[in-house]
């Protein structure tokens, strides 16, 4: 079965630097508006997507509004404090960091990262910073048969009963992982808000 999420090869984020990492988002969080990117959009015109859905199925009222997805930036000095952590290391000592957060909801909708791959076999490489809730879990999906041929529509929602579900993750805090972007996944349980640091090339 396909690793859609694997561990990278990199010592956890020292506790020193994720509380530093960690007081500054939260700062950040009380300082900016929000600018939601909202997964539940679904696909009402073209009916040859897999995204597509009418206007009055019932799943759009029972799963109600996905979570906001909101990119934060990161101070120049913090970034380097990352770099220099991971100076060994050749993908984590040359990168740029951002902070991702999944915000205003209890999940996001299976949805596809469209151009989100940055390493060279298709994985983007992040670290966990505040879980979500203790139960948050990263569901994997394939297509069912019969709407396999069907194209993707990159950062919209899926209807749940389009897919399966192949694959559940749970990540752990503080440790890096390749993550697979591309293929459909959704986010479960976030009782708060979940924020990862993502590593992208500078």
């Amino acid at each position: 079965m396909k690793e859609y999420i694997k561990p990278y090869a990199a010592p956890d984020i020292p506790l020193g630097l994720y509380n530093k990492l960690v007081s500054y988002l939260c700062t950040q969080l009380l300082d900016r508006t929000l600018e939601q990117n909202m997964y539940c959009f679904m696909e009402e015109t073209d009916r040859t997507t897999i995204n597509y859905v009418d206007s009055s199925d019932k799943w759009l009222q029972e799963h109600g509004p996905s979570c906001g997805v909101v990119v934060y930036g990161i101070a120049e000095q913090l970034q380097e404090e990352i770099r220099n952590t991971y100076k060994d290391d050749s993908w984590l000592g040359n990168c740029r960091y951002e902070f991702t957060t999944l915000i205003g909801g209890d999940y996001i909708a299976p949805h596809h990262d469209g151009t989100l791959a940055y390493t060279a076999d298709g994985y983007v490489v992040h670290a966990l910073i505040i879980p979500g809730s203790d139960n948050t879990i990263t569901r994997y999906y394939t297509p069912k048969d019969k709407f396999s041929h069907l194209k993707i529509i990159p950062d919209t929602g899926i209807p749940y009963d389009k897919l399966d579900a192949v694959q559940d993750y749970k990540l752990e805090i503080r440790k890096w992982v390749h993550f697979s972007p591309q293929q459909i996944h959704s986010v479960h349980n976030i009782n708060s808000f979940r924020a990862l640091l993502l590593s992208k090339p500078r």
